[in-house]
């Protein structure tokens, strides 16, 4: 009997330290990825780019004049013009403008490209985005369940849908009840013994 509390306690101790390597490779990125500030109109901008769409599929102009960002002073409303010329070149993707500064003081300017889906079908904004990918980092895809596996592609090539997104968050917090969103480990429970 003794014996058998002694395992079942390691295998806690275990899986509790199990859960915290994966709370820190997971929720890490994410926190390193929130803290990014944003750069100050002025600042000299050290590079351009263009995510969600192929940088191929703008007009040789448009790119250029992305591509001609580098090394000049940062300016919104240029940045907006620009914006708006990737919406109109592709009337079925939204771009937003994404700055970021850099250690240097320098700025990286990011125009996120998104395709739109019909905006009269559905009142949640996030809806209008199609999923193309779905994966998990710094989760091994043998440590999630079947049936998580089966939520979380069964996202992909559909329009956002926040509750299911949601639930999915939910399903990941369930299968790793330690993990917090701000990535530390919860407190164990009372039967969890550390040595």
């Amino acid at each position: 009997m003794a014996l058998a509390l002694l395992f079942k306690a390691r295998m806690r101790l275990k899986a509790l330290l199990v859960a915290h390597i994966l709370t820190l490779l997971v929720f890490a990125p994410l926190a390193s990825f929130a803290q990014e500030t944003e750069a100050p109109d002025g600042a000299r901008i050290n590079s351009a780019q263009v995510s969600g769409l192929e940088i191929g599929r703008l007009s040789p102009g448009l790119r250029e004049d992305i591509g001609k960002l580098t090394g000049t002073s940062l300016n919104r409303e240029q940045l907006q013009v620009l914006a708006r010329r990737i919406e109109e070149e592709q009337p079925r993707y939204v771009a937003a403008i994404r700055t970021a500064l850099e250690t240097d003081g320098g700025a990286r300017v990011t125009f996120v490209v998104a395709r739109i889906r019909d905006e009269n079908r559905d009142t949640d904004v996030n809806s209008r985005y199609i999923v193309d990918k779905v994966d998990v980092r710094g989760v091994p895809e043998r440590d999630l369940s079947a049936d998580l596996q089966k939520d979380l592609q069964a996202l992909s090539g559909k329009p956002l849908d926040s509750d299911a997104a949601d639930a999915v968050r939910g399903k990941l917090k369930a299968e790793f009840p330690t993990m917090t969103s701000s990535g530390a480990p919860r407190e164990p429970t009372s039967g969890a013994t550390s040595t």
